[in-house]
């Protein structure tokens, strides 16, 4: 028990605020990629654009490769964007989240494979009804995506938690 008082109490060691600092930023990075990958899965599920496939594939062979292989180009240019916006720079949370944003690619394949099995014909009946696609969506598809969007949630909220050398760079 001893022990435990210590780790939370020695003044050297500060344990709560790195905690903090860590549910905060695995926080506002899931709701990030909440908000950008569920319409970005939506709009590569259902739409037609130029393209798609390339992209889809493009966005899969980055997640390939590690964070490590890119950690002094995320300083450098963190550290060159912290000189015009210093509240996205280096040592802020808002700048971890943004650098965390670069794997939200296989967030938002896992959120289009599910939307590819909902049958495209319950937003034909909406859109019939006088729904535009973001009514469609918002209305229709995504109340019936919440079971995928909580995996994401969850993946999005535990891989942050767990990573460490991204932010062990832009964190000092």
């Amino acid at each position: 028990v001893a022990n435990w008082e210590g780790l939370f109490n020695r003044e050297d060691l500060l344990l709560p605020q790195w905690l903090a600092n860590s549910v905060i930023a695995a926080t506002g990075h899931t709701l990030l990629v909440l908000a950008i990958t569920a319409p970005a899965a939506y709009a590569f599920a259902r739409m037609k654009f130029a393209r798609k496939q390339t992209i889809l594939n493009s966005m899969l062979l980055l997640q390939m490769f590690p964070v490590a292989v890119a950690l002094v180009a995320i300083y450098a240019i963190f550290e060159g964007i912290g000189t015009k916006l210093p509240w996205l720079g280096i040592e802020t949370h808002a700048g971890l989240i943004v650098a965390y944003m670069g794997g939200v690619a296989m967030h938002i394949w896992t959120i289009k494979g599910y939307f590819e099995t909902i049958p495209q014909e319950i937003e034909e009946n909406a859109k019939v009804d006088g729904a535009t696609h973001w009514q469609a969506f918002r209305h229709v598809l995504l109340p019936m995506a919440v079971p995928i969007l909580m995996v994401v949630f969850v993946l999005a909220f535990i891989g942050t938690i767990i990573e460490y050398p991204v932010a062990s760079v832009l964190l000092r």
